[in-house]
């Protein structure tokens, strides 16, 4: 159970959406972050090829030399429209992070606790693979009932088995695409627009 901290967290993220703070940071982020670009055109074909139009892909910016966090942790992480790294990603990390990017645009900065508290759950990244994805759409199971990693890890790994490479959850071959493709009831950035 989340518990009133995180549920405090989530609401301070709404308020900072509110007041447009997230959008501020972003337009400020762009002009000041030296090392932030946009998406070269493979990316942004890349993009385009998993999400359609459910993503402002010109909003989209990478910053592969941010210091804070990725470069002592190596990780990368998505500040609202801005996916930050030390050093280039893997096409299939890139697909992960623009999850939370869709995250963003559609559901505002909440995604940001979401994700995090994702992170410290049993579960964590891991939905299950293709058979336990295939037997949560034969409940009705929505794509919202995963967690927002795991939403993440679904999109990564539907790339992934679509580019011949093996999924990071279970195992799963290119006849198991319609599965994760209508994955929970078109609810999942893969819906066409």
């Amino acid at each position: 159970m989340k518990g009133l901290l995180w549920n405090a967290l989530e609401w301070t993220f709404v308020v900072l959406d509110v007041l447009l703070i997230t959008r501020m940071y972003d337009w400020l982020g762009h002009r000041l972050k030296s090392s932030s670009r946009r998406l070269t055109d493979w990316e942004y074909g890349l993009a385009q090829s998993v999400f359609g139009k459910s993503i402002d892909l010109h909003r989209v910016r990478i910053d592969e030399r941010a210091y804070l966090g990725s470069k002592q942790y190596g990780i990368c992480y998505v500040s609202f429209n801005t996916i930050n790294s030390w050093g280039e990603m893997s096409d299939s990390l890139l697909v992960h992070e623009l999850v939370h990017v869709w995250q963003y645009q559609h559901f505002g900065a909440v995604y940001i606790p979401r994700a995090l508290w994702a992170q410290r759950t049993k579960e964590g990244y891991n939905y299950g693979g293709v058979k336990a994805l295939s037997a949560a759409i034969a409940q009705g199971k929505p794509f919202w009932a995963f967690n927002y990693e795991q939403q993440g890890d679904i999109v990564a790994d539907y790339y992934r088995i679509l580019m011949g490479l093996p999924p990071y959850w279970g195992n799963g071959q290119f006849n198991d695409l319609p599965i994760t493709f209508i994955s929970c009831n078109n609810s999942s950035p893969l819906a066409r627009n």
